[in-house]
């Protein structure tokens, strides 16, 4: 199975864009969006956080290629299933960049979801590039149940922390920014 690519605007709109404005320009506008899309496959390829932050438009730029993978964006669908993603607002639409459907399965939210391509590469990109940072910065992520996650919490709070930073939620694991690590 060939590996998903975004596509590039293909050759033959650049040729009709050429019989409109001059070919110089349209090339210029081709390079500019080649340079977007080689940071974007960066990404694909590799899973971690890019050395150079992006611009908001190649930010803007993934997100609605993502958003195009999803059914409830696809032209002409009108999705009415009971789990169909479905905004009634343009407003909130626009502001959730489209990313409507939803990832995740029946209780396993890291499970593919089938009618939501691009939020489900999305959320498997976020994790992995989450991961890439705590790697960068020190932390070790490890996988216990609540119960020894909490234990770990409270024993990193109490003998390896800074206490004038505050500790801070993410996804639901706790952790401060100045614990790089814990001896057991």
């Amino acid at each position: 199975m060939k590996p998903f690519s975004f596509p590039e605007m293909n050759s033959e709109n650049f040729s009709l864009s050429e019989k409109i404005v001059s070919t110089a320009y349209v090339r210029q506008g081709s390079q500019a969006r080649r340079g977007h899309e080689q940071l974007i496959r960066q990404l694909l390829e590799q899973g971690k956080c890019p050395e150079e932050g992006w611009s908001e438009s190649t930010v803007e730029l993934f997100l609605s290629e993502l958003a195009v993978m999803d059914s409830n964006n696809f032209l002409g669908n009108c999705g009415v299933g009971e789990r169909e993603g479905r905004v009634a607002s343009s407003l909130v639409a626009r502001r959730h960049y489209r990313l409507i459907h939803g990832i995740g399965r029946s209780g396993d939210i890291a499970a593919i979801q089938p009618k939501a391509a691009g939020s489900s590469l999305l959320n498997k990109l976020t994790n992995s590039v989450v991961l890439d940072i705590l790697k960068l910065s020190g932390v070790y992520v490890l996988s216990f149940k609540l119960k020894n996650i909490l234990e770990t919490f409270l024993l990193l709070v109490s003998h390896t922390c800074d206490p004038i930073f505050p500790v801070m939620e993410l996804s639901g694991i706790f952790f401060s920014p100045v614990c790089k690590s814990a001896t057991f």
